[in-house]
């Protein structure tokens, strides 16, 4: 059950404003929708959108209508060079794993975290040192040159991908950041990394 500092994974939201949720997640995710706005109101507006698709009443114009007006426009030559962004999906994170016997759980403790987007997949290690935090990356799939931004209140930093496509970020203060992996021909974002918080 998330509590009322996080917010609600938009997938949730949608399952829970088509009643698709069990009961038991149901209750949970309704509690916090009485206490947090901000995904009440994303929550209100899923049922809006949900209500219009399931009341749509018109007809998809005949194939063969498409098809000669698809004919009649000119074909571009398809570019390779279109940039392309894309919303990582957090697809492994240590927070929350059982810690092994005899090993306390920290929340100032190192933490590995695996995002993906398509055939990219980013993994990332963050560790405490001393009052900041330190990150450091590597990008996996097809890709090869590239850099990587991370933001937060107090500004931006960058570092460049090295030939075996790590980096490392100089050392950052603890709170909320976004980072942005940017490729020749895509940039993965990762919404919401928080360090220390």
């Amino acid at each position: 059950m998330p509590n009322s500092s996080s917010h609600i994974l938009f997938s949730k939201l949608v399952d829970m404003a088509d009643n698709k949720l069990p009961a038991g997640e149901a209750a949970g995710i309704i509690a916090h929708l009485s206490q947090c706005q901000e995904c009440s109101e994303m929550e209100g507006r899923l049922r809006d959108v949900l209500g219009l698709m399931r009341a749509d009443t018109s007809e998809s114009a005949p194939a063969q209508a498409l098809a000669r007006v698809m004919g009649m426009l000119p074909q571009a030559a398809p570019q390779s060079s279109i940039l392309r962004r894309i919303v990582a999906t957090l697809k492994f994170d240590t927070v929350g794993l059982s810690p092994a016997y005899g090993i306390r759980s920290d929340a100032a403790a190192e933490r590995q975290l695996l995002f993906e987007a398509g055939e990219t997949q980013l993994h990332l290690q963050v560790a405490p040192s001393g009052e900041h935090w330190v990150i450091t990356g590597q990008v996996l799939g097809p890709h090869g040159a590239g850099s990587v931004e991370l933001s937060g209140e107090s500004g931006a930093i960058q570092s460049t991908l090295d030939e075996r496509c790590e980096f490392e970020l100089p050392p950052v203060t603890p709170g909320s950041y976004w980072m942005v992996l940017r490729l020749s021909d895509l940039e993965l974002e990762v919404p919401e990394l928080k360090l220390g918080v």
